[in-house]
Order: structure tokens, then sequence, then C-alpha cells
């Protein structure tokens, strides 16, 4: 019952101060079968001895213990603001070194990757880098599809795979796509000037004073037009007919999505004929990424848990 009360006021919003009170001995009570209260009462050492036996419980260290393993739950569902939101109320009990970890790892969820970057550098932690941009928005997904977060993770492929189809045809044909576009369109000027950017964009609609809008579609269209590797190729144009056949409801419409009505939707011969569910659509970008020489499976699958190890680590010490 005591260690209840205990945990109780560590974790109640109300403010309370837990006494406790010795017996006259400084030990447990000593039992009785019978009692008898004016005889008690007349034994009472208390009746001539003013002593206050009534002491202040000191929980600090009972309650960051507690905090504490909560915090690391936290971290085990990849909940890096509520571990940050915890973290604050035990302050004093952690490391300066684990605050800013748990800080750090909040912004590097929430794509903060330079902010997140420094504070792992200034700790010291090797093995914990922060990857291109779109590498670290790759991470995120994955973990959105661990936490089964798959409307998110729909609405958050647009604009990854736009980023992906870029670094393709910079790491497969030497294409810098921005060198080449102003305001979201390609600058007909600049693209003149490479007539191999030139011919692929024009041949499409054989007028490219239109001035494309840099979009996926003409980004694929490239793609099938420049790179050699058909492996890639494939993988684009799949990861093109994902996009179109799972982002629009979600993004337009209050519905419920499951990693089976992902499979359902994307299920097509010029797909997969059982569907892509969320985990095989990521095994698809990360395939593309490490054919780009951007990160492997491995990377992927254990970047954030290694951090998570390592802040688990500071916390505890």
């Amino acid at each position: 019952m005591k260690v209840t009360l205990q945990y109780l006021i560590t974790i109640t919003d109300y403010e309370m101060i837990p006494v406790q009170v010795a017996t006259p001995n400084r030990s447990s009570n000593h039992k009785q079968r019978r009692f008898d209260f004016q005889e008690e009462w007349e034994a009472d050492n208390d009746n001539s001895n003013k002593e206050n036996r009534c002491v202040e419980s000191h929980l600090n260290s009972y309650a960051a213990k507690v905090q504490k393993k909560m915090i690391a739950a936290l971290l085990e569902k990849y909940d890096y603001f509520g571990a940050w939101e915890l973290a604050k109320t035990i302050r004093p009990s952690l490391s300066n070194k684990a605050f800013d970890l748990i800080t750090a790892a909040k912004d590097r969820y929430m794509l903060d990757g330079e902010k997140a970057k420094a504070v792992f550098k200034r700790c010291g932690i090797k093995g914990t880098d922060i990857k291109k941009p779109a590498f670290e928005y790759l991470l995120r997904l994955e973990l959105l599809v661990r936490k089964g977060e798959y409307s998110d993770f729909i609405r958050g492929l647009t604009p990854l795979l736009g980023q992906l189809y870029m670094l393709v045809l910079d790491t497969q044909c030497g294409i810098n796509v921005k060198k080449y576009v102003s305001r979201g369109k390609w600058d007909y000027n600049k693209v003149k000037a490479n007539a191999r950017l030139f011919d692929a964009l024009n041949s499409e609609s054989g007028d490219f004073t239109k001035l494309y809008y840099n979009n996926s579609n003409v980004l694929v269209t490239l793609i099938k037009s420049l790179v050699e590797n058909r492996d890639i190729v494939s993988m684009c144009e799949k990861l093109r007919l994902v996009e179109e056949r799972v982002r629009t409801d979600t993004a337009h419409e209050m519905v419920y999505v499951s990693s089976e009505t992902i499979a359902e939707k994307t299920t097509d011969k010029d797909i997969a004929p059982d569907g892509l569910p969320p985990k095989n659509i990521i095994s698809i970008i990360l395939k593309v990424f490490s054919s780009c020489g951007i990160c492997t499976e491995k990377e992927l699958l254990s970047e954030y848990d290694r951090m998570n190890g390592i802040i688990r680590g500071a916390v505890n010490t």
C-alpha cells in the first residue's frame, strides 16, 4: 500500500507532499492479539515525549526511475515528442547529454536534421549521422509504417518520390534538375543548353514552348528516356503508379487506410499481382536509393534503433 501511494503521488497532476511517520522504536509495530485502548494510551511515550516523528518522503529518486522507464518505453514506440515532453518534467534528474539527445531525436524526427546533427556532434556520438534530406525523410516514412500511421505515410510519398526521381536523374544521367528549373517550371533557355535533356522534354509534347511544370510525371518520363538501368526505370514507373492509385483518396477524403487497403488498391499487373503493402513500397524505394548509392537496407532498418540505444544509455547514467 505504501509503495502504491508513493507511485500515485509521482504521476498525479496535484501537488502533494507525502509524509511518513516512524514508530517510537523506529521499527515495525509489534503485533498484538489483544488491544486495550486505555492501557495503550497510558503507556504511550508520545504523551511525555514531544518528538516529531513525521518526515517528508523524498520521492525524487523514485519518481525519476519511473519516468526514465516511461521515456524508454516512448522511445521504443518512436514517440520522440512524447519522450521530450516527459523529459522536461524531470529535467533535473537527467544529464545535459541525455536531455540534449532526446531533444535532438525529436528534432530529427521532425526533419530538422541540421539542428539534430549539431547536437550529435557536440555529444561525441559516432555512427548516428544525419544523411541526405531525402534519406532522412525516408527514415521517417518507414517509422510511420512501423507505427501503422498509413494515412500520413501515403500523404508523405509525393515529396519523397519527387526527390527520388531527381536523385535518379542526377546519379544515373548527371542531370541536376534544380539547375534547369525556375519557380517550379523548366527554364527554356537553361534546358536548351543541354541538347540531350531538351530533346527528351521536347519529344514528349512536340512543343517545349509549353514550358513544362516540374512534376513526377515529367521526371518519370525523363527517367524512361534517359536512364539505361532498366531495373531502376521499372521501379520508378511502378512507384509512380502506386502514388497515383493510393494518394488521391487519402489526400482529399476522410477515409480509413490500412495495409490491406493499400495492397488492394495497388493490385495490378503493372504493379504487383497481389498488390503492394506499405512495407513492400518502402522496400522498392530503398532499392532505388541503394542503386543511387545513398543507403543500404541495413542502415534503414537500424538507424533509429541505434539512436534509441544511445539515448537510453545516456538516460540511465
